[in-house]
C-alpha cells in the first residue's frame, strides 16, 4: 500500500492496477472514469462537486476527454481544495503531474501534500518532489516520448 497525501497522483498503465495500491475501504468515493455531459463533453464541474461532496475521493482519468490547458485548469481547481480533502487522481496524462509540479514551484501547493506514483506493472515507484516543483525522475513516458519525437 502506499502513503496517500491530500492529493495523490497515480501513474499506472492500467486503470485497475491502483485497486493493489490503495486500501479502497479508506475512500468515501471513488469515481470512474468520467461520463459525457448532454453537450458530449466531459463535464469537469461533476469532478468538482464530486470532490467537494465527500472528504475523500479517487478519480479515475480525469484527463479523459480534456485538452491540456483544461486538465490545467481543473488541476489548479482541485489544488485549491486542498489540505482540506483528499483527492487521488489516477492518470496517464504527464499534463496532470506537470501542473502539480508548477503550483509547487508557484507556491500553490506544498510538497508534503503532495504524493506521486508509478506502478509499471510490478514495482511501485515513488517520486521525491523537491520545493521547487522538480522531482527526481522523469513523469512516466516524458522521456520515452521526448525521445521518440526528437
Amino acid at each position: 500500500m502506499i502513503v496517500i497525501k491530500p492529493l495523490t497522483i497515480l501513474y499506472v498503465e492500467n486503470v485497475k492496477d491502483y485497486t493493489r495500491m490503495v486500501d479502497l475501504s479508506k475512500i468515501d468515493c471513488i469515481m470512474p472514469i468520467p461520463r459525457l455531459n448532454k453537450d458530449g463533453k466531459d463535464d469537469a464541474r461533476h469532478i468538482l462537486d464530486t470532490i467537494e461532496r465527500y472528504d475523500s475521493a479517487l478519480i479515475e482519468y480525469p484527463e479523459y476527454l480534456k485538452t491540456p490547458l483544461e486538465q490545467f485548469e481543473l488541476v489548479k481547481a482541485i489544488a485549491e481544495k486542498i489540505p482540506d480533502k483528499t483527492v487521488i487522481l489516477i492518470t496517464q496524462s504527464e499534463f496532470i503531474g506537470m501542473t502539480i509540479l508548477k503550483l509547487i514551484d508557484v507556491k500553490k501547493l506544498k510538497p508534503d501534500d503532495v504524493a506521486m506514483y508509478y506502478y509499471d506493472g510490478n514495482d511501485i515507484h515513488e517520486y521525491k518532489i523537491y520545493s521547487n516543483g522538480v522531482t527526481d525522475e522523469p513523469l512516466p513516458w516524458v522521456l520515452e516520448f521526448t525521445q521518440l519525437v526528437w
